[in-house]
């Protein structure tokens, strides 16, 4: 029963972050004048933020894939915006390379920064529905593990009455999930993504408060322990 339990709060889903990559946007200006920079030092700065920018996406697009809490139609169309995104940059390191002059590679810049500035919106569309499927998923986890841990507070009681203190614990973490949960879903039917990941990160903080609290009572409680003997 306790390590039932304790299976599903740890399967608790953490809020997922997701962030539009930058990192283009403020290099489009004419160098040559200001720093002096010469031709080949702006393409070894322009290609080295363009690669960071790459390692950037392609990191999102491993934690969209390896979010089982995502569907398979977001992923998709996260995944194909973001190879988009990757195309398009990888195009960019094709004219930086080729350039003759900085204003060459400022156009090319100022081509890139519009390109990401125009999809921005379908990105975070595509975003907002990962988290609200994560938040739904994150939902549903933290109302099993609640029944569960309201069904085992009266036997914790009568099995290890000596950790009272602990168990009482338990419960005033049950109240504060409790509502947690509550304004979770307060944030999901308003689509508020950004307080859907707060509530998400504080419901799974949460819930580590107590898988620590069970595991102190089971390595504590005299009942827990005659058990393990007995077996």
């Amino acid at each position: 029963m306790n390590s039932k339990i304790i299976g599903v709060i740890i399967t608790m889903m953490l809020a997922v972050n997701f962030a539009l990559p930058g990192g283009l946007g403020n290099s489009t200006g004419n160098t040559t004048s200001g720093s002096g920079q010469t031709l080949e030092t702006f393409k070894e700065k322009m290609l080295d933020k363009a690669d960071r920018l790459i390692e950037k996406i392609e990191m999102i697009q491993e934690n969209v894939k390896s979010n089982q809490a995502i569907s398979d139609p977001t992923e998709n169309g996260i995944v194909d915006l973001l190879d988009d995104m990757i195309a398009a940059i990888e195009q960019y390191t094709l004219d930086v390379e080729s350039a003759q002059s900085i204003q060459e590679i400022t156009q090319a810049t100022r081509t890139l920064t519009d390109f990401l500035r125009q999809n921005k919106a379908q990105y975070k569309e595509v975003m907002g529905q990962a988290v609200h499927e994560n938040a739904e998923n994150a939902f549903d986890n933290a109302d099993e593990m609640l029944e569960q841990v309201e069904d085992a507070i009266p036997l914790l009681k009568v099995m290890c009455p000596e950790q009272i203190s602990t168990i009482d614990a338990i419960e005033g973490n049950v109240d504060e999930l409790e509502t947690e949960l509550d304004e979770l879903e307060q944030a999901m039917n308003s689509n508020n993504n950004a307080q859907m990941k707060q509530e998400m990160a504080k419901m799974a903080n949460t819930a580590k408060e107590i898988a620590f609290q069970f595991q102190e009572i089971e390595q504590n409680c005299a009942a827990f322990q005659q058990g393990t003997e007995d077996k």
